[in-house]
């Protein structure tokens, strides 16, 4: 029952998120952030232009490995990372 619940808010979510405006304050602050930032208009044809090598390579590593790559990349370094003494410290991490 909980997922057809999730299925539900799922499409309503986008849909409200739509329908509100933005408020006043957030307009002037993106408006404030793109004069003084160059925004990427398409970011992930940027990567395509500017990183072949580094994409086919990417690419390579998941076909070698597949699934056992995208859990290995993903959990292994956030495991680790809150705990390495060799990384700087973070602020609410355990010690």
């Amino acid at each position: 029952m909980p997922f057809l619940f999730s299925v539900v808010l799922a499409a309503v979510g986008p849909w409200v998120r739509y329908r509100i405006t933005e408020s006043p304050a957030f307009i002037k602050a993106k408006q404030a952030q793109e004069a003084e930032h160059h925004v990427v208009k398409m970011p992930l044809l940027q990567v395509f232009r500017r990183h072949p090598r580094a994409l086919i390579a990417v690419g390579a590593r998941f076909a070698d490995g597949g699934n056992y790559t995208a859990a290995t990349i993903t959990c292994s370094p956030c495991s680790s990372w809150p705990t390495s003494p060799n990384t700087l410290a973070r602020p609410g991490a355990p010690r």
